[in-house]
């Protein structure tokens, strides 16, 4: 039943192709430049990068559950600074 649910989301938030379904597309870590990014100036100093991980991953990115409820696009805010497998 969720496999279901989830490709509904998909094909309605994303694209009935599923060729288009590209984790980068739908999981970024957002930079703000506070208070500029709340600012028409916001294209200039806020970026959102494509990120490969979470936080069970090597590549960790801290998700907000609550910020993303009701978006198609998932947004973290922090990322580790040292990434080392022991």
């Amino acid at each position: 039943m969720a496999l279901i649910e989830a490709k509904h989301f998909l094909e309605v938030n994303v694209s009935k192709d599923s060729a288009m379904w590209k984790w980068g597309d739908l999981h970024v870590n957002d930079y703000q430049n506070m208070p500029w990014s709340k600012t028409p100036l916001k294209f200039f100093f806020h970026r959102s990068v494509p990120v490969p991980g979470n936080q069970q991953t090597p590549n960790v990115s801290k998700i907000s559950e609550r910020k993303n409820r009701d978006s198609a696009v998932i947004s973290s805010h922090a990322s580790a600074n040292l990434k080392m497998l022991v």
